[in-house]
């Protein structure tokens, strides 16, 4: 992680909340439906392998970035326990498509030819991989962040329905702006340039977008079959009431037709 700023304190807050907010919509929804559990797997993944160093017991100058990692792990593995043991049932697996294996092996290549230490020395420079396995694995990690979402988005697409994660979604996409927000920052004043970190959250905060955007548009159209549904409900109603009506007093002037004729 980076030198803290107002951005990456609130980036984190917005993170936290979609999580949070995640794991709430399962447990009032008794149900997983809706949510990709590709995705959850991608970014346990993109945690486990970006805070390596907490295992190696390399810890940051600040004890809030070390507490962040640690907890954003254990968040992961959480919500991965909680879908699998206690709401599988419930998944979709037919709509969570997406092959995560066209995920993880770009975003791998990638961390191993475009890093800090390839752009320093050369992709040749095996030495300087050796030296610096930590900034390998954290490249893979922020290209595999970017990317994670994918199977969400395309699980979207498929049911038709994102209204369960719809919240997740925006907080997700929030996270990252702040986030794009502090890189900016840092630019400006502490002459800190992280190329890698920005091109990737502005392509994360696209597929969010694009997934906020779809979520958006089948939640119209399921108002819109909603309300005509109701209306063409409401219409029907009408007609068959209009028809009995007209039953019964055609049937009651029957009636009176045929006591005056008896009469």
């Amino acid at each position: 992680m980076c030198e803290m700023n107002i951005f990456t304190y609130v980036g984190d807050v917005f993170h936290l909340a979609a999580i949070l907010t995640l794991l709430a919509t399962i447990k009032l929804n008794n149900s997983c439906a809706g949510v990709s559990f590709k995705t959850q797997i991608l970014l346990a993944i993109v945690f486990t392998v970006r805070y390596l160093d907490i295992f190696l017991g390399n810890f940051s100058k600040y004890l809030y970035l070390d507490f962040m990692k640690s907890l954003f792990i254990a968040l992961s593995y959480t919500t991965l326990a909680i879908i699998y043991f206690n709401y599988y049932s419930s998944y979709e697996r037919s709509k969570d498509n997406c092959s995560i294996i066209y995920i993880l092996l770009p975003t791998l290549l990638y961390g191993f030819l475009l890093n800090y230490v390839t752009l320093e020395y050369g992709v040749n420079s095996w030495k300087q991989f050796l030296l610096h396995p930590l900034e390998i694995s954290w490249a893979f990690s922020i290209y595999l962040e970017a990317l994670a979402i994918i199977p969400q988005y395309l699980m979207i697409l498929n049911t038709k329905n994102g209204e369960p994660v719809r919240k997740y979604i925006i907080f997700l996409a929030l996270y990252r702006i702040f986030y794009i927000g502090n890189w900016i920052y840092r630019y400006f004043n502490e002459n800190h340039n992280d190329p890698i970190s920005f091109f990737s959250g502005l392509l994360q905060v696209t597929i969010l977008l694009k997934a906020t955007i779809a979520i958006r548009h089948f939640g119209v159209v399921s108002a819109k079959k909603q309300l005509l549904t109701e209306i063409f409900t409401i219409q029907a109603r009408k007609i068959i009431q209009e028809k009995l009506s007209i039953a019964e007093n055609y049937s009651s002037s029957d009636k009176e037709q045929l006591i005056q004729e008896k009469v």
